[in-house]
């Protein structure tokens, strides 16, 4: 036996055929079924679907400053550092959750002591301009970082470690001690040895490529824009086709230089740029506002030299318990911070929470400072200490 449902002509016949009073319910229950049943569907894709952005499109975003050095042993300003990040690519990345994962390597292996990273990079890398990126150019790049007459602030990062290539895929780092953040070294943005080699390192600020780079990240150059004084306006970028994996969603990116922070808050407003890092208090109000975290610690640090007082251990332990964290975020940085008491923020590579210490305790600072003879003798309200010459020495 077949069961049919009615047909758009017998269901108007059917609603032709009732009295007023049953068209009346018949619209109020169908009314409510809608509802209900639409009710349904957007809890259920609420709970059972997940949302993915259409890939394609572009992005305008603002930026203060004029990039000098898009350079990955130069960058300094915010600018740089942005253009920077998506035009060159690392053996390692960020992978956006405090960690790392692999880019231009394709693996990588650590000795049991410690003092050796060996890397394998991927296959088939180029360059933006479509040359062959190898071992060599992440060697050429690492010796560019150690050369002094350079002047790189990643120079810290590379004393005492030995590179050395083995063919065209695999790079060995040589450590003189082991150093567990060693991994977040190998985010630098490797260079390409055929550009770079033609300059020497005296010239090596002041070449066309720190503001026309050729990397080998998931962005290149398409057009630099110019004013009629030769000031470079913005940056646009397109999608680097032979980027493996490629780059998710965007086709491009066009980056708009303002000379202050007031500039980019005006283009925001008047919708000129899509988005911009701004100072939380100059968020325009129809903004919405995406937070990160940001992995940089904001701290103070003892100087020993200016105030020999520092000197002592049992001082500086004192002042560590004494800091209200909470309220140096919430009166100084508006609450947009996490307090720390290490150097290496939450959440990213290398973070050991174990070693945390918020706890604040200022009544156990006035014991330590009490047991070390620090006292108020002269009711000033500052402590002092008398030193082994009977000189007091004040906080």
């Amino acid at each position: 036996m077949k069961y049919l449902l009615p047909t758009s002509k017998e269901w108007q016949n059917i609603f032709d055929n009732l009295s007023k009073k049953e068209k009346i319910l018949f619209i109020v229950f169908f009314l409510c079924a809608w509802t209900v049943g639409t009710f349904i569907l957007i809890r259920i894709d609420k709970y059972y679907s997940m949302r993915v952005p259409t890939d394609g499109g572009y992005i305008t975003e603002g930026i203060v400053g004029t990039p000098r050095f898009i350079n990955p042993l130069l960058s300094i300003s915010d600018a740089d550092r942005d253009l920077t990040r998506i035009i060159y690519a690392g053996l390692m990345k960020s992978d956006g959750k405090g960690g790392l994962e692999p880019q231009l390597a394709e693996r990588y292996e650590i000795s049991k002591d410690g003092l050796l990273y060996t890397f394998y990079l991927r296959k088939n890398l180029y360059w933006h301009d479509n040359e062959r990126l190898t071992a060599d150019d992440v060697v050429y790049t690492i010796n560019l970082a150690k050369n002094p007459t350079i002047r790189s602030p990643r120079l810290a990062n590379w004393e005492g470690i030995a590179v050395e290539a083995s063919g065209d895929y695999e790079i060995r780092f040589t450590l003189k001690k082991p150093f567990a953040p060693f991994l977040e070294n190998t985010t630098i943005g490797i260079m390409p040895k055929h550009i770079w080699e033609k300059v020497s390192p005296e010239e090596f600020s002041l070449s066309q490529f720190n503001t026309h780079p050729v990397g080998s990240g998931p962005f290149q150059i398409n057009t630099v824009n110019k004013n009629a004084d030769g000031g470079i306006t913005s940056y646009e970028l397109k999608r680097f086709k032979r980027y493996l994996p490629s780059p998710a969603y965007l086709y491009g990116i066009t980056f708009k230089i303002f000379q202050s922070e007031d500039e980019l808050v005006k283009a925001v407003e008047n919708r000129d740029i899509e988005t911009a890092t701004v100072e939380h208090a100059k968020i325009p109000k129809t903004s919405a506002i995406i937070e990160f975290k940001m992995p940089r610690v904001v701290g103070v640090f003892f100087n020993q030299d200016a105030a020999p007082i520092l000197r002592d251990g049992i001082l500086r332990d004192a002042l560590v318990r004494a800091v209200d964290r909470s309220r140096i975020i919430r009166e100084a940085e508006d609450g947009n911070a996490i307090p720390t008491s290490l150097p290496i923020p939450p959440g990213t590579f290398s973070y050991a929470s174990t070693l945390e210490s918020l706890a604040r305790d200022v009544d156990g600072a006035r014991e330590i400072l009490k047991k070390a003879s620090y006292e108020d003798t002269d009711s000033d309200g500052i402590l002092e200490k008398n030193s082994k010459k009977n000189k007091q020495k004040k906080l």
